[in-house]
């Protein structure tokens, strides 16, 4: 446990950026993922991928999220005063991710709002790109928590 302060929700400003991550993905890892919560041939057997009309083997988007939400959580939220999650909107795949992509995550402050019954916490959505090591903006999506406030008014 760290004695750094725990950010609050007046520490999400609007625009606010962090980036974290560098998570090599491999191919022992998608298959063991795939395994046990994805378990379609695209993930589990790289021939079969590679003869699909894809073409390629490549992670599961379960997979991906889950990447970029250790990531998200290393960056961000394990150093903030989280009560709940609201919701994960519009999460898109834009690319497959393959053995040997490196990734990360870049988080954007993109709304916060006051609960309007709760004075003691707000609202704050998050927009996440996860990229791979050229940039190339694999997935995107919204992410709403729940955030403890200083102060009740």
């Amino acid at each position: 446990m760290t004695n750094e302060p725990k950010l609050i929700w007046e520490d999400f400003t609007v625009g606010r950026i962090w980036n974290h991550g560098f998570h090599t993905v491999s191919e022992a890892e998608i298959m063991s993922f795939a395994a046990l919560y994805d378990p379609l041939p695209m993930h589990l057997d790289p021939i079969l991928a590679r003869e699909s009309p894809l073409g390629v083997f490549c992670a599961s988007g379960i997979h991906t999220l889950a990447i970029a939400q250790r990531a998200l959580c290393d960056a961000v939220l394990k150093n903030t005063h989280v009560i709940a999650g609201g919701g994960i909107d519009r999460v898109r795949m834009c690319a497959p991710v393959v053995p040997g992509d490196v990734l990360r995550v870049r988080v954007l402050v993109g709304r916060t709002w006051q609960h309007p019954k709760k004075p003691c916490c707000g609202w704050i959505m998050l927009q996440i790109e996860v990229l791979r090591h050229d940039n190339y903006i694999v997935m995107n999506y919204e992410l709403t928590l729940l955030v403890r406030r200083a102060r009740s008014t």
